[in-house]
């Protein structure tokens, strides 16, 4: 998959996911990031493991608890590669 249709996919996923505990929410994302990342060739994989990186740390690993913020932040930086 080209990487601007996964991006597309990614956000609007990303969009669309409306969930009330933040545990849930990372979850999914969590789940919607794997399926990003693995949907692209290895060379796009590489060249963004810094992006896949930063939002796990982000959103997953020391996340800030507010959902709307993070989604927020999440779609702007998926924009950004």
């Amino acid at each position: 998959m080209s990487i601007e249709l996964a991006k597309s996919d990614f956000v609007d996923k990303v969009q669309r996911l409306h969930e009330i505990e933040y545990g849930d929410f990372k979850r999914k994302v969590g789940q919607y990031l794997s399926s990003f990342e693995s949907s692209l060739n290895e060379a796009d994989r590489r060249s963004h493991a810094d992006f896949f990186g930063e939002v796990r740390a982000r959103v997953i690993y020391s996340p800030d608890g507010n959902i709307d913020q993070t989604r927020r932040w999440l779609i702007r930086r998926v924009t950004k590669i």
